[in-house]
């Protein structure tokens, strides 16, 4: 009997929070006066990524299902296009006398694939575990690093708050996910600009709602800070991740 109160609990909150994600992605300010008031705004966060990710996740998951079933393969040509591109004689040459440029050819040409499946939706096999993981690990990066940078900025400026409020708001923030269900439909495809442009949205309202003392004006600049910085954190990312790889492949070869 307890077990299933307490199965009923859970189902029961998750339900709330799906609720909160529609009138977020809907853009209605109400959605985020009852996370504002959550005693553990963090906490609060977490748990409202983790229903987003996971609902989004097992949705995004049944479409790529379904993309591989009816949709042609796009390994066949990135076959040919290897063949083409490895095969020349002008990467045989560029390969034996610029080892250094040749790994940062080979790094930018498989996340170009990657990058080019995601987009466009033709999947692998991999694709349906690690689509949907590597959804969940992006979101929560965004999110810590806007809620670090965006506190921080809305704090500069004057705004007031509860401490770390922001975080549950920029965790309902994240509702523009919820569009990606439409992936589960073969060969449907979400725009990255359409999410980025309602996250935009989105993330204006949460900062709103978290410092309703700004002006409309310095809620648009905490907001701009935010995402500039997010940006530059993943550049920075790259970059070194990239001149990592070089030195160890320096170190080992």
């Amino acid at each position: 009997m307890e077990t299933a109160l307490n199965a009923g609990t859970r189902g029961n909150a998750w339900t709330r929070r799906l609720r909160l994600y529609f009138k977020a992605l809907l853009l209605q300010e109400e959605a985020y006066t009852e996370v504002l008031q959550s005693s553990s705004p963090r906490k609060e966060g977490l748990r409202l990524l983790a229903v987003l990710f996971l609902t989004v996740g097992v949705v995004v998951s049944l479409g790529l299902v379904f993309d591989a079933l009816t949709l042609p393969r796009i390994n066949t040509l990135q076959a040919s296009v290897d063949n083409f591109v490895f095969g020349s004689a002008l990467y045989q040459q560029w390969s034996a006398g610029a080892a250094t440029g040749v790994l940062l050819f080979n790094t930018l040409y498989g996340l170009f694939w990657f990058a080019l499946r995601l987009e466009i939706g033709y999947p692998t096999t991999s694709d349906v575990l690690w689509g949907p993981l590597s959804m969940l690990a992006l979101g929560v990066f965004r999110w810590f690093t806007f809620a670090v940078f965006g506190e921080w900025v809305g704090r500069k400026l004057g705004g007031v708050a509860q401490p770390h409020a922001f975080w549950a708001a920029l965790a309902l923030a994240a509702a523009p996910a919820l569009l990606r269900m439409f992936t589960i439909l073969p060969g449907l495809y979400v725009p990255s600009s359409l999410l980025l442009a309602w996250l935009a949205l989105t993330s204006y309202q949460a900062v709103r709602a978290t410092y309703p003392n700004l002006s409309w004006r310095r809620c648009l600049a905490v907001e701009l800070w935010m995402f500039a910085l997010h940006f530059i954190c993943i550049m920075l990312a790259i970059v070194l991740g990239v001149v990592l790889g070089v030195v160890v492949y320096q170190l080992l070869f």
